[in-house]
């Protein structure tokens, strides 16, 4: 009974943790791709100056 109860907290673990994960690759992804369209313009900008 313990193995079982240890392997089924573990799993909801792994999902939670996972899911977590997900939630925080998406939000560095969207993160990125704001940096992406954000600093282009910066680089740009330099050599004209």
């Amino acid at each position: 009974f313990l193995i079982k109860f240890f392997i089924e907290n573990n799993a909801k673990y792994l999902l939670i943790e996972s899911y977590l994960l997900i939630k925080y690759f998406k939000h560095v992804l969207v993160f990125q791709k704001v940096n992406m369209y954000a600093t282009p313009p910066t680089i740009t900008f330099h050599p004209i100056k």
